[in-house]
């Protein structure tokens, strides 16, 4: 199967349980989030423990990414961590948003 699959590409063996296991408890925290397509993605692709942040209140964003309506309205409902606006990812540290095994900060304009 897949797990003898990756083993011979890799010559690694893979336990395919422990490897979905390990990415369903893994918490991620998303900064500088653009219009959200891409976290509205992850979730969809089962991924749900995500925290989506944006540096502008929710009214800015909107007015930047008028087609961040349907995403944030997504992941509003869908992702186990929500939506958090104004926030300043240069001061995390002065937020509650619990810790998190992997933070990603995207830049849609590079």
């Amino acid at each position: 199967g897949m797990a003898a699959a990756a083993h011979a590409v890799t010559g690694v063996g893979v336990d395919l349980l422990s490897t979905c296991v390990m990415a369903a408890r893994t918490r991620m925290l998303s900064v500088g989030s653009g219009d959200a397509s891409q976290q509205a993605s992850i979730v969809q692709s089962g991924h749900n423990n995500i925290v989506t942040t944006f540096y502008d209140c929710k009214t800015e964003l909107l007015r930047k990414y008028p087609c961040a309506a349907q995403h944030v309205e997504y992941l509003e409902t869908q992702a186990d961590g929500g939506v958090k606006y104004e926030i300043d990812a240069t001061k995390l540290h002065t937020y509650n948003l619990g810790m998190f095994d992997l933070i990603f900060f995207t830049f849609p304009h590079s």
